[in-house]
């Protein structure tokens, strides 16, 4: 019923429900325990619930405090929705924490969990500490994905570091780069972030040339501008 709540199906729970739900605060009064993996996988699908609808780094936080102290582990996937619930709400240090109970807590992180400890470094100003997630993830043997490399490119574009942008670019097999024993490839939203350096650090002449070129190795590799590559496109114009 828990579930079908948070599903918006139905609106409160039966009477049925809530003597058991009395029940079970009784027991947990007498310091009795919910727990199972069954009971574990509930509250965390509630809990991402509940983060997914925080608006404030308060929410964020309590759902945090509570789990911590039920002693209920958490996931990969409701750390990286209390990861996205911070970053929402303009609290990145929350994130990080997030990420250290997943950690501490003897789970596994994937590599979206890793992709969005990238973003809470980035977005709190720790750019050295979100570059170094990669090596994290080398040192775990969990393979970066396109997104991981998107990330990481944006990091480096928002802070003028041309050679770190071309650099990741390059590990998804962009311009010159192997992208033998990988099934990864730069997307339209790699190209993008090219685009949207160009536009907003190269200066002189070269802003346009460099642009333009962009656009036209995106389709020679198959890869067919949208509107936001058009849209960086017509800011390099504007900008030069």
């Amino acid at each position: 019923e828990l579930h079908s709540i948070a599903r918006g199906e139905q609106g409160r729970l039966s009477s049925t429900a809530l003597t058991s739900l009395r029940s079970q605060r009784r027991e947990l009064r007498e310091g009795g325990a919910l727990r199972g993996e069954a009971v574990f996988k509930t509250i965390r699908h509630l809990s991402g619930v509940a983060l997914l609808r925080a608006n404030s780094p308060l929410t964020v936080q309590l759902v945090l405090n509570r789990l911590l102290a039920l002693k209920i582990p958490v996931d990969a996937r409701l750390a990286t929705a209390g990861m996205s619930a911070a970053l929402r709400c303009d609290a990145p240090d929350l994130g990080v924490l997030y990420f250290d109970a997943l950690t501490l807590g003897g789970g596994t992180a994937d590599s979206r969990a890793y992709t969005s400890l990238i973003k809470v470094h980035a977005a709190a100003g720790r750019v050295a500490e979100a570059l170094s997630v990669e090596r994290r993830m080398s040192a775990e043997r969990v393979p970066p994905s396109e997104r991981t490399y998107n990330t990481l490119m944006a990091v480096c574009a928002r802070g003028g570091d041309r050679k770190g942008m071309l650099k990741y670019f390059t590990l998804m097999g962009g311009i010159g780069g192997s992208k033998e024993g990988q099934d990864r490839t730069p997307t339209v939203e790699s190209w993008n972030i090219l685009l949207d350096y160009c536009a907003r650090h190269v200066s002189g002449p070269g802003r346009v040339l460099q642009a333009e070129d962009v656009m036209t190795r995106m389709r020679k590799q198959g890869c067919p501008p949208d509107t936001v590559s058009y849209s960086c496109l017509a800011r390099a114009y504007v900008a030069a």
